[in-house]
């Protein structure tokens, strides 16, 4: 059937009602409004005579594009009925609800017309939700047809489709649930502590859709998984399969545009834990060309991209000993909090508290350092980060033991200790920093806190070839701190050394 009889159709379907609504709608848009003209000289037609409309337009400039007038007509009458729509609740999508309202209306042939074109999209962008709604509007109008000759294979059809889009959906939701699951406990802790945290996803990483030889049905479950496996190696501390995943996520992304227009906070997260995963690889020029192009791609107001990218620089000069930055990415970071503050996520501030003592402290600066990690402290208590939250209570200890306050650490010995107990984190290299701190502090005549150091840096030395405890001692930064102590030199100089080396 034409669009011409199709339009006409549509108009003569129409009751009081729906005439008023799509008028009064009108009313809100500015611009040329000839179709108007076209609907009143339509609805005026008992049959459908389209000679007759050209000659009564005769000299009209809508007559040279008469079909995209009549088109934009049809489908301006279709937001009306959408926009005023009060029948049962449909749906995913605006074609699907277009669909909806026509079979209402009893116009099945332009519903079905509607609905291939919406199946079509639906399938090349796997929105299994909207497929299926679609399948479901199918069978209305093929009940309604009543057509046993073609009425059979549809149905043999609907059902193929309809079994390959449930499979679709619950894979995503599979996966999705998975996420959900890790992302909670990167929220208590960025990296597994113990080889009982990482038992506790094995339902997950034995999980059939996990597995090397498993090949997801969609590219929304491609994505979903990588994100998932890309987020398994950060909580194991696995940086280059982590980088590995991230990087194969931005290439999805870029072959189906349509994953990241409707996931871009999930193409956001990967990339910006591809950057963190060169930090801790240690491959520095990596992380900041990466981040220089994120950057320009997301633009100045990107108030995310901003977050992130301070995070991420603050990072980055940390990493490299770099003093001559850390004056102007500290300013930035205290303007960033003290502006929004409010509305930046609470394991953002965490972290930009924390890692800002450690880059005050690395710029030989424990005053400022100080001045970070009660800002940290004084944070609401909560759940999250739990892993930075106990780390920071051992640098509280050690920034008042670099600025002499004694009985400041003996007093905060206690309460650190009951703190990390209670969060079962007090493995190794919590136990040696509490024991050493506990010592120097006790330590009276020349040598003995050399004696101590020394004998801290023994057992970081067999501590380090445990998984758990060295992915501790270098988020706690203590082979840096410790180095700089026992060798007399300044930790920036220090980190600038291991940078070059990596």
């Amino acid at each position: 059937m034409r669009r011409t009889d199709s339009l006409f159709q549509l108009v003569k379907s129409l009751n009081r009602t729906d005439k008023r609504n799509f008028r009064l709608l009108t009313q809100l848009t500015s611009g040329n409004k000839k179709y108007l003209k076209l609907f009143a000289a339509i609805d005026r037609q008992s049959v459908y005579d389209e000679n007759r409309l050209l000659r009564q337009f005769k000299g009209d400039s809508m007559v040279k594009q008469f079909s995209v007038t009549k088109n934009y007509l049809y489908n301006s009458i279709l937001r009306s009925l959408a926009h005023f729509y009060r029948g049962p609740a449909v749906s995913h999508s605006r074609s699907a609800l277009y669909v909806r309202i026509l079979i209402d209306k009893g116009l099945q042939v332009q519903a079905e017309k509607i609905l291939r074109k919406a199946r079509k999209r639906a399938g090349s962008v796997e929105d299994f939700n909207e497929v299926l709604d679609l399948i479901g509007l199918e069978r209305e109008i093929l009940r309604a047809e009543e057509n046993v000759r073609d009425g059979g294979e549809q149905t043999v059809r609907m059902a193929e489709e309809e079994r390959a889009a449930t499979t679709g959906l619950l894979e995503i939701r599979r996966y999705q649930q998975m996420l959900d699951e890790v992302r909670l406990r990167m929220l208590a802790s960025r990296h597994a502590r113990q080889p009982s945290d990482v038992k506790q996803l094995a339902t997950i990483l034995g999980d059939r859709q996990m597995q090397a030889d498993y090949r997801p049905g969609s590219h929304r479950s491609e994505g979903l998984r990588l994100r998932l496996q890309q987020c398994l190696a950060i909580y194991q501390n696995q940086p280059a399969a982590g980088i590995a995943a991230g990087r194969a996520i931005a290439v999805l992304f870029a072959e189906h545009k349509f994953l990241k227009v409707e996931w871009g906070n999930l193409a956001e997260s990967a990339v910006q834990d591809v950057i963190r995963g060169y930090i801790a690889h240690g491959q520095l020029v990596a992380a900041e060309d990466l981040l220089e192009e994120v950057l320009d791609q997301a633009g100045t107001d990107c108030r995310v991209a901003r977050i992130n990218g301070a995070l991420n620089r603050l990072l980055l000069a940390l990493f490299r000993g770099d003093p001559r930055q850390s004056a102007a990415i500290l300013a930035e970071v205290g303007t960033l909090l003290r502006e929004e503050r409010d509305q930046l996520p609470k394991s953002v501030v965490l972290e930009l508290c924390y890692h800002a003592a450690w880059m005050s402290l690395v710029a030989n600066d424990a005053k400022e350092a100080l001045r970070w990690i009660n800002a940290f402290l004084n944070e609401p208590r909560s759940d999250l980060r739990q892993d930075l939250q106990s780390n920071a209570r051992l640098l509280n200890l050690l920034v008042h033991y670099e600025l002499g306050n004694d009985d400041l650490v003996e007093h905060n010995l206690k309460s650190t200790i009951r703190f990390i107990f209670k969060r079962n984190r007090m493995c190794q290299v919590e136990r040696l920093v509490v024991r050493t701190v506990r010592m120097l502090i006790q330590a009276k005549g020349d040598g003995k806190q050399e004696r101590i150091l020394k004998a801290m840096q023994k057992e970081l030395d067999l501590l380090r070839k445990i998984e758990f405890e060295a992915t501790a001692m270098e988020t706690l930064f203590l082979p840096i701190w410790l180095g700089g102590k026992l060798q007399h030199r300044p930790m920036a100089e220090l980190l600038r050394l291991r940078s070059r080396e990596v």
